[in-house]
C-alpha cells in the first residue's frame, strides 16, 4: 500500500496515508524494542521511532511503517 497505493486485501486504490492512530490517548503511535529478560521482565527500550498508517477506505485494512526502520537495526527484543 505505501508504494503502489493498492490494497493488498481488496485491490482498492482508494488509500489514504498518514492516518493517525490513537493510542491511550497518545498523538502518534510509537514503535519500541524491548530487550527481555527470562522471567519475561522488561528492560529499558532498546530504540524507538514514529510510524505511519496507510488505510483502504473500500475494506478497512490497514497497513503500519515505520518511518525511519534503520534505527530499528541494532535492537534485539
Amino acid at each position: 500500500m505505501k508504494t503502489n497505493q493498492k490494497c493488498p486485501k481488496c485491490g482498492s486504490t482508494d488509500i489514504v496515508a498518514g492516518v493517525e492512530l490513537n493510542a491511550g490517548g497518545a498523538n502518534t503511535v510509537q514503535l519500541e524494542v524491548c530487550r527481555k529478560q527470562l522471567g519475561g521482565l522488561v528492560q529499558p527500550v532498546e530504540a524507538r521511532g514514529k510510524a505511519t498508517a496507510y488505510l483502504c477506505r473500500q475494506c478497512g485494512f490497514v497497513e503500519i511503517y515505520a518511518d525511519t526502520p534503520a534505527q530499528f537495526r541494532n535492537a534485539t527484543a
